[in-house]
């Protein structure tokens, strides 16, 4: 896909950050956290 062509690759340091991203719930429309989102599905 052209619009992909400029996207770069993330290095490894790069993706440690993103440990700490959020996930968007649609239920509570708030972002919540991995451990949230596990708590959840659990229930």
């Amino acid at each position: 896909h052209p619009e992909l062509a400029p996207i770069g690759r993330l290095t490894l340091w790069e993706s440690f950050r993103c440990v700490r991203l959020t996930l968007w719930d649609e239920a509570r429309q708030r972002l919540v956290s991995f451990r949230e989102a596990r708590q959840f599905a659990a229930v």
